[in-house]
């Protein structure tokens, strides 16, 4: 399966209708969907590891910052700060909030591990008060699960 895409026109709707074609092509048998996966998959693991990658960050956001039109393969950029983080943990108020936090979360999850046994409804007791704990209803997803080789 040969795969390409007219990198001066990169819109999200040329994407949308080029992975349509290629579901269309696996829908009509004349790719095999498999090999389509496997190659969707690849594709993310490349484009996860380009976009991780510390130096190519660096030099992308220096070339960025000389090009005034901010404009590449159809698509705009810019240069601005994202993932801002605050770290709150000298805060006696943010500490005692954060405590009641994880309290509660241990709670629920002790909960939701009694629920994910029972069979039907049951009472059970939490800080004085009894409660009714039902069965929770499950839902899942049938995948097509794949591993790049290292």
């Amino acid at each position: 399966m040969r795969m390409y895409m007219n990198t001066d026109k990169a819109s999200k709707a040329d994407i949308e209708n080029l992975t349509d074609l290629y579901i269309g092509q696996a829908l009509d048998g004349q790719t095999d969907p498999i090999e389509l996966m496997v190659i969707a998959t690849m594709m993310e693991h490349a484009a996860k590891c380009l976009k991780d990658s510390p130096e190519l960050r660096a030099i992308a956001i220096k070339e960025a910052e000389k090009d005034k039109n901010g404009i590449s393969c159809g698509c705009s950029f810019k240069v601005q700060e994202t993932g801002t983080n605050y770290d709150y943990s000298k805060s006696q108020a943010w500490l005692w909030a954060k405590g009641k936090e994880t309290e509660q979360s241990e709670i629920r999850k002790a909960i939701e591990a009694t629920a994910k046994t029972l069979k039907a409804p049951a009472e059970i007791e939490i800080n004085g008060a009894t409660l009714e704990v039902v069965p929770p209803i499950k839902k899942s997803t049938t995948s097509l699960i794949i591993t790049l080789q290292k």
